[in-house]
């Protein structure tokens, strides 16, 4: 393990997959800046958290060019929603903002910080997949069209990156428990061999920046041991 104590900026940060990997990188000594609509509840000297709604490019825009003057080693894109049925029933509107969170709102941090780290010689990039950035399902359509984009922006930052000292991950959970689903038709199953939990994938986190230099994780996929589905009542 290679882990050194720098400063890993983290979208989506609120709860869930984002929560839990700034909970254990700052139990490793690291220095996490974390951003999302709501403060999660972290209280450790090492944690700084900054209110952003990614869907409100100006305030990205904004928050981004100012906090690329950090000096930040790492950059987690978590930040994410779902958004799942026939294509029929969803409107355009819902489905530009699906792409503004899962994609945009990480291209944008991507550019807004990869000139520091190009300055600097190293970084690590580290983006939040899925299951569905691999393979596409029935009334997943957009939600898979979105990670789809990612996991192709991702393989190509990282083929573009090889000579520069700058690592790229990608990490493709499958269903984990967190609030992801609170809004949702479904949800993983409720034994803990048929769904994973936040901490799982913040461990891969850790994982991948544990990495020595000059050995990149290129992909990491998470499954629970059972994949089952449950369907909430009534809708």
């Amino acid at each position: 393990m290679d882990w050194k104590i720098g400063a890993c900026l983290i979208s989506g940060v609120s709860s869930g997959i984002g929560k839990a990997t700034a909970e254990k990188l700052l139990l490793e000594g690291g220095q996490v800046l974390g951003y999302s609509r709501k403060a999660p509840e972290i209280s450790h000297s090492n944690f700084s958290y900054f209110p952003c709604d990614v869907l409100n490019t100006k305030e990205l825009e904004t928050f981004l060019k100012k906090i690329k003057k950090e000096n930040i080693t790492s950059l987690v894109l978590n930040c994410g929603i779902g958004l799942f049925g026939h294509l029929e029933e969803m409107s355009i509107k819902e489905a530009k903002d699906l792409f503004e969170v899962n994609f945009f709102s990480h291209m944008s941090a991507v550019k807004e910080l990869l000139p520091e780290f190009k300055k600097r010689g190293k970084g690590h990039i580290i983006a939040i997949g899925s299951e569905s950035a691999l393979v596409a399902k029935r009334k997943g359509s957009l939600y898979c069209a979105s990670k789809f984009a990612l996991r192709g922006f991702i393989e190509a930052m990282r083929d573009e990156l090889e000579s520069s000292g700058i690592k790229v991950t990608m990490i493709h959970p499958g269903m984990v428990e967190t609030p992801f689903f609170d809004d949702l038709f479904f949800k993983p199953g409720e034994d803990e061999s048929e769904h994973l939990k936040a901490k799982d994938v913040a461990e891969a986190v850790f994982y991948a920046l544990s990495s020595r230099p000059g050995c990149v994780i290129e992909n990491i996929v998470l499954s629970p041991q059972k994949k089952k589905v449950l369907f909430k009542k009534n809708q």
